[in-house]
Formats: structure tokens, C-alpha cells, sequence
């Protein structure tokens, strides 16, 4: 699934190609999760936005509002010929259209008016349709913010005690944008067990974790987000893989040595993989603690 990283490279290429065109859509299915979007046909596009992962589109007195959900993507096109998966197309020039395809269908869009939903800089978003009940954004509400720690604090105060700290990261309605592969990135990098109840992280690892998380997204979002060859679709809107793959340090390396252990020689312990709420999850058995 396309996490922050990811769907903040989207924006910017859904950003470039519609501000300041036109809204002239062709409707490529019946697909039931678009909505009717007759009453923003041909509006000017003020801009685009981002929340966690949700896509905001302004379109004046209403935001359209996407999730990619598992494999929904953007692309750019010269013919709506042969379209597989198709579901929206939006002309930005002539004989140049803008697609949205969704072969698992997991994707999803709202047609929102504004006045309820809050300020996208905000925090936190507690109005609106239901998807939208969102923590903190994990790059706008960590991101040169000093009261990041306590922030995060406030957070996993929210939630039991006995809950590991990856399924609390994985929560969006406790932190909004991480998903499955930066969750292991952020905790292997803050050397913390994924497995360890928010209740027992001492002060200085929730301060670890409020620095770490912004870092991996704006690491991620500079490579253009993370393509895995097999396990995700993700493409940029021109087409492009995201190159964060060849920097992952935990996600996707198990059996192999711990970079961080690797001074300790034949000793060096290896990245391990295991199944955590149903989710694959990376870590080393040695320096998360």
C-alpha cells in the first residue's frame, strides 16, 4: 500500500500537472466508490493537498478527496484506448488525460465540502466523513516541531499500554501516513523493539521515535517513495519507480546482517522476519530493545 512517502510524491505530480486547469473528467467505470461529480465538472483546480495518505484535490467548494488504498495509482496518457483498471480520467490538455486506475479496487474517493473538513496544516483532522478521523500527520505534525516528543506522548497515552509500539505507528488514527514498511524502518533506525508496549518506551525512545519518523519520511519522499519488486505497483504520476528501495535497512532484509551489528563479525546477528498482527514485520533480535 502507498504510504506517506509515497502519496506525497503523488501530490506533487497531481499538484503540477491540474493546478490552475480545469476540472473535465470522463468517468471510465461504474465503479460505486466514485462519487457523482457533476457538480464540480469543469471548476478550476485551486491546488492539492495531503493528509496521511488521503489526497485532498481542491475544486473550490469541495475537496475530492483520494485514497489510494492497495494499488490505486495516477498516470499520464495520451488516449484512454486500452485502459485496464480504469476508473477516472481528468483532460489537463488537449488529447492529455490524467488516470486513476485501481485493479484491487481498495482505493477510495469522497466528494467533501469543504467547511467540513478542517484546515489541512492542522494537526489533526476530528471532523468530517468517517476515513478522515485522523492522528497527527507524521511529516506536518513532526516535522521542526519541538514539542514533537510530547506530542507523541499524548498520542500513545490515547491508546492501552500493552499495545506494541508498531501496531500504535500503524494506527492512523494515532499517527496518520506510516504504513507497514516505514513502520520497521523508523523502529530499527530508533533502535527500538517493534514488539515493546508504548507503556514501558522510557522518555528518551518516544524522543527517538518523534525524530526518526519525519526522517524517514523525507528521506523516502526525496527517493521518490519505496518500490518492491512483487509486493507493490507504486509508480510517481510520470512513471517513475521510487528509489528508497536501495536504502531500506530493515524492510525486506532478512537473513541478511544487521548493519548496525555487522562490527561484530561472524557474531553479527541477521535481520529477522515474523508475522505481527497479521503483518510481515522486520527487526534485529540484538540492538532493538
Amino acid at each position: 500500500m502507498p504510504e506517506l512517502p509515497e502519496v506525497e510524491v503523488v501530490r506533487r505530480g497531481l499538484a503540477k500537472t491540474l493546478t490552475g486547469k480545469s476540472f473535465d473528467y470522463t468517468r471510465l467505470s461504474n465503479w460505486k466508490k466514485l462519487p457523482d461529480l457533476a457538480r464540480v465538472a469543469d471548476k478550476p483546480v485551486l491546488g492539492v493537498s495531503r493528509y496521511g495518505k488521503n489526497l485532498f484535490i481542491d475544486l473550490g467548494k469541495y475537496y475530492l478527496v483520494s485514497h489510494l488504498g492497495m494499488s490505486g495509482f495516477y498516470f499520464k496518457t495520451d488516449s484512454l484506448k486500452g485502459i485496464k483498471h480504469g476508473h477516472l480520467a481528468v483532460k489537463y490538455a488537449n488529447k492529455k488525460w490524467l488516470v486513476y486506475c485501481d485493479p484491487r479496487r481498495f482505493g477510495n474517493f469522497k466528494l467533501v465540502k469543504k467547511r467540513l473538513v478542517p484546515e489541512i496544516a492542522k494537526e489533526r483532522i476530528t471532523e468530517g466523513v468517517d476515513h478522515l478521523m485522523l492522528g497527527p500527520d507524521a511529516l506536518v505534525g513532526f516535522f521542526n516541531n519541538r514539542k514533537a516528543a510530547i506530542l507523541l506522548a499524548e498520542r500513545f497515552e490515547e491508546n492501552s499500554p500493552k499495545m506494541a509500539v508498531k501496531t500504535a505507528l500503524l494506527d492512523q488514527t494515532c499517527i496518520s501516513g506510516i504504513g507497514n514498511i516505514y513502520a520497521s524502518e523508523i523502529l530499527f533506525r530508533a533502535a527500538i523493539s517493534p514488539f515493546k508496549p508504548i507503556g514501558e518506551l522510557t522518555a528518551k525512545q518516544i524522543a527517538k521515535l518523534a525524530d526518526f519518523i519525519p526522517r524517514v519520511m523525507l528521506a523516502a519522499i526525496e527517493s521518490k517513495g519505496t518500490t518492491i519488486k512483487g509486493a507493490n505497483k507504486y509508480r510517481t504520476v510520470g512513471g517513475k519507480t521510487g528509489s528508497f528501495t536501495n536504502l531500506l535497512e530493515a524492510y525486506g532484509r532478512d537473513g541478511q546482517v544487521c548493519i548496525r551489528c555487522k562490527a561484530l563479525g561472524k557474531k553479527a546477528p541477521k535481520i529477522k522476519r515474523v508475522v505481527q498482527n497479521q503483518r510481515a514485520t522486520y527487526y534485529c533480535p540484538r540492538c532493538q530493545k
